[in-house]
């Protein structure tokens, strides 16, 4: 029998000794041989994000939060633990053995206030050069359809920046998938930046974009005169001070939490009309 391949790693972003924004996606070589590399986990710092099963196609990590400063970022391939399923019990998680790692030092230029170390390189993703190494797969040059879509999945830069609209408080125009009436395709060598070498200067993009006009009745969605919404404005449970009181609490903590996900389902069908 011959000897089972030993995995190779190769990670095309972000280059090692790089500096980079606050949050980055980790993208692996899409030629790597997933067969000898069934999943691979992402760490940064102390943070392990989820298994990704190479199995489903994806071969990069999207949205890797970054601390201030430098920054270990550490790629695990891993593997079923030899034995591990004749001693896993019911309903336990496979057991998973590291078979290899990676690791990349990066700077978080974001919080550096213009400062970065004299051996890091400032390395921005949509270089013409590294864009190369992506267009086999995915769509880097903008159509018509990305200033006048229909549903986000239209955008081309939804595939690998899904998860900006997510977050709490999400700014205007990324909401709705505007994003080129900021980030300018055309500029060279690098794409989509939206201000010049003085961060206090911005520039405007030379595309035409169609304005997203909609209306939300604020009430539904933020308490009345502020700018908090509604699904945050449901009041703490008391922690209890004794053991008499601990039913109680947990009958009242679990009502706020389903008032909390009732509030949530009606902010997230008012948002949804916005992209049918």
């Amino acid at each position: 029998m011959p000897a089972p391949a030993s995995p190779e790693l190769s990670i095309l972003f972000p280059k090692n000794r790089s500096a980079v924004g606050r949050r980055v996606n980790v993208v692996l070589d899409p030629t790597t041989d997933w067969s000898v590399v069934p999943l691979f986990q992402v760490v940064a710092g102390t943070t392990e994000f989820p298994v990704i099963d190479t199995s489903s196609g994806r071969h990069a990590f999207q949205g890797v939060d970054l601390a201030p400063g430098v920054n270990t970022i550490t790629v695990r391939v891993l593997a079923p633990a030899p034995g591990g399923e004749a001693s896993r019990k019911k309903g336990e998680p496979p057991r998973l053995s590291v078979v290899l790692t990676k690791s990349v030092t990066v700077f978080n230029r974001e919080e550096s206030f213009g400062s970065i170390p004299a051996d890091f390189t400032q390395q921005l993703f949509h270089s013409r050069d590294q864009e190369a190494d992506c267009s086999g797969c995915h769509r880097l040059e903008v159509e018509n359809q990305d200033r006048n879509h229909k549903k986000p999945e239209d955008v081309l830069c939804y595939s690998c920046h899904r998860e900006v609209p997510k977050a709490r408080n999400v700014h205007g125009p990324a909401a709705v998938w505007n994003c080129l009436s900021c980030h300018n395709p055309d500029l060279y060598p690098v794409k989509y930046q939206f201000t010049s070498i003085n961060p206090w200067t911005a520039v405007k993009t030379s595309q035409p974009v169609e304005p997203a006009v909609f209306t939300l009745a604020a009430d539904d969605l933020f308490k009345p005169l502020s700018a908090v919404l509604v699904s945050g404005d449901v009041p703490l449970v008391p922690k209890p001070k004794n053991r008499a009181d601990r039913a109680k609490y947990q009958e009242r903590k679990n009502a706020r939490d389903m008032e909390i996900k009732k509030r949530k389902e009606r902010e997230q069908e008012l948002f949804r009309g916005l992209q049918a």
